[in-house]
């Protein structure tokens, strides 16, 4: 899973850790895991909301990746 720390009331992410994430929830979609599918999407939206705060353009191409 993604980690995220705040650091100086900016947040950090781990880009490379999101991205395979979306990847794991979209496997979990297509073979038909749709719970566990669920939770992950969960888990990934709580994590774009803070990166939406601190790295817009970041969180636009996370959420074009995740719509994909």
């Amino acid at each position: 899973m993604a980690e995220s720390k705040l650091v100086n009331a900016e947040l950090t992410f781990d880009r490379d850790g999101l991205i395979e994430q979306i990847d794991i929830y979209k496997r979990l979609k297509q073979n038909g895991y749709l719970e566990s599918a669920q939770k992950e999407l969960e888990s990934i939206e709580r994590l774009l909301a803070l990166v939406q705060q601190s790295h817009p353009t970041e969180f636009e191409a996370l959420k074009a990746r995740l719509a994909v």
